[in-house]
Formats: C-alpha cells, structure tokens, sequence
C-alpha cells in the first residue's frame, strides 16, 4: 500500500477548518474543541507557536487517549521572541473521540496553530518515534538571519523509492507561502498578531528537496520527515526526522 496524506481539516488564509486551530490568544495552554480521529493510520498534528520572553517549551500534549509522542521540533530567536514548530504524532487505533490540550506549563505564548492530518500506508512498528535521523543544519537561504526563500535539502537521500516526505515550515509574515510545485499543500494558514504564516505540505512522489517562497524577506523555519512505506523492504523505523532548517 502506497503512502497516502488526508487532510483533516483543509484550512487557508485566516479561516482554521476543525479539527486544526487557529489561536491568537496570549495563553499557556490551547484546546482543540473536541474531535473524532481516524482509527487506523497515523494521526499527525503539527504545532506552530511563538513566546516573547524565553524558549518555546512544549510541557505536554494530552487527549484522545494520552498517546501522542514528539516527532520532529525545531525553534530559533528572532530579535526577542522565539517561534517553536513542533510534529506529534499517534497511531489512529489508539487514539478516542476528544478535545486535544497542548499544555506550555506557566509560559505564555503568544499564538497557537495546528495543522491535522491523516497518514496511511506507513509503516507502523512501534514505537513510533523510533529511528529519528538527528537534524543536520544545512541552510540555504540570502540575507542574514532573513530570506524570501527556503530551501531544504535532504543530504541523506530518501530511505528507499516508498519513503514519503512531509514538510513543516512557518514564517514571521502575514501572508502565504507559495510551495515548490513538485509537493502537495495540506494546510496554508497566515496571519496578524503576531504577522505570521506556516504551510504543512508532502511529496507524492518520494522526498524531494522542497524549496518554497514568499513576498517579505522575514525569518523562517522548518522540520522536514521522511516517512518509511509498511510495504518496502528493509529495516523498520516509523517516521525519520531528515532535516531541520531554520532562518528565525
């Protein structure tokens, strides 16, 4: 069975489709009202957040059953505030109808949006966090600390021809990201305060090295997965986390 990416909520612009969110709230912990999640596949949920005053620390993410592990995070300081993304992920049979609280303990953020989706045809040996390449920095990107483009490359190659990429990248700009046309968007949500934008997208075709633009030179970052088919020879690692870059 090839890979294949379900949105679960196809939201654009300012408008959030449930069960993703978006929160501008100054708050320390954010809800996803509750949902009901697929119960097979895995279930991802990507997590773009900003503080003022510190790192972006993730305390918990709790609901639908207690199962969500931390796949792949990145964050880096632009001036005095600091964006953090962050992948969660769990596996659909384990997962109950529920609201979803991602929990930062007594630090306040500044916003909060998450990008939910469905993924099926993985491979699902647990534990699913097993097997995480370690980021290797490797930023291609004009400007110092700022860039109208970002272009992550994936150095390692794909694990083999069934490996699917997934891609998280966000930027401090209140308007869209135009993604490399070889990848397929899910979510493609922006806004103001604070100006920002994130884009959740994958590779139909194998893990390509996605390079995507917009209008502002402004900060950036990214987690890119690599993700192993359940029908492909070889070892069995879940999900991988390739690359990590960032121009925050």
């Amino acid at each position: 069975m090839a890979i294949t990416f379900t949105n679960l909520g196809a939201s654009s612009g300012t408008t959030a489709v449930a069960p993703d969110i978006r929160d501008i709230n100054d708050l320390t912990s954010y809800t996803i009202p509750s949902w009901n999640p697929p119960d097979d596949g895995i279930v991802m949920l990507c997590i773009f957040n900003g503080r003022a005053d510190g790192e972006v620390v993730l305390n918990s993410v709790t609901g639908n059953g207690n199962v969500w592990n931390s796949i792949g995070d990145w964050q880096y300081p632009q001036e005095a505030v600091t964006r953090g993304i962050e992948i969660q992920a769990a596996y659909g049979s384990q997962l109950s109808e529920g609201a979803t609280v991602i929990e930062y303990d007594i630090f306040t953020q500044l916003m909060c949006y998450v990008s939910i989706f469905h993924v099926q045809g993985a491979n699902e040996i647990p534990p699913i966090y097993e097997n995480l390449r370690n980021p290797v920095n490797n930023i291609q990107a004009d400007g110092s600390g700022t860039s109208t483009d970002g272009l992550i490359v994936n150095n390692e190659g794909p694990f083999n021809s069934e490996s699917r990429g997934l891609l998280f990248l966000a930027h401090n700009a209140n308007e869209a990201i135009t993604l490399d046309p070889t990848w397929v968007k899910l979510d493609d949500m922006n806004g103001a305060g604070p100006a920002v934008g994130m884009i959740t997208a994958y590779d139909p075709d194998g893990i390509s090295d996605p390079d995507c633009t917009w209008t502002t030179s402004t900060g950036w970052g990214a987690v890119m997965l690599e993700l192993k088919s359940a029908t492909a020879p070889g070892p069995s690692p879940t999900l991988y986390q390739v690359r990590s870059n960032q121009r925050w």
